[in-house]
């Protein structure tokens, strides 16, 4: 398409293990939006197995499920329709060295976060649709809750 849009502000993501206190909400296998939807992440620390990273299952992006996206990522339904995904195409942990990229097509891939040691990065969202796009600014307290815990966690990482 001639035309794309920015989904979401772009994002400055922290993972710290020392201040993580609940199972976070992207560790279950999950669509964003249900339509074609490219995640630029780039890595501001080193991240190997033992880091936070994503992981998807390959070959998803290549048909759509419309509608999945509406199934609540933590139900059994969704749960076992991802095990039969990752049983049929595996999956792929990314993790590079600092300045590494990767783009995903994250609206139609199955992708989960898994979470371990530290991970910093960039993200951001493009779409071909603006009728979900959201921005908010970072210093919105609930942006701060979903992406970073909380305020003082936040700026001691930084």
């Amino acid at each position: 398409h001639d035309r794309f849009w920015l989904r979401n502000s772009p994002l400055l993501r922290i993972d710290s293990e020392k201040h993580r206190k609940e199972k976070p909400y992207f560790s279950y296998f999950h669509l964003d939006g249900g339509n074609r939807q490219i995640s630029l992440i780039i890595l501001l620390n080193t991240t190997n197995e033992k880091s936070s990273l994503t992981q998807v299952i390959p070959g998803t992006n290549n048909n759509p499920r419309f509608g999945y996206e509406l199934i609540k990522r933590t139900s059994k339904r969704f749960i076992n329709y991802a095990k039969i995904k990752e049983n049929k195409f595996g999956n792929k942990k990314l993790y590079g060295e600092i300045g590494s990229a990767y783009l995903i097509d994250a609206g139609n891939m199955l992708h989960k976060g898994i979470y371990g040691e530290d991970r910093l990065m960039l993200h951001f969202n493009f779409c071909q649709s603006s009728s979900y796009c959201e921005f908010k600014s970072p210093d919105d307290k609930d942006v701060i809750k979903f992406y970073f815990h909380d305020l003082k966690n936040k700026r001691t990482i930084l």
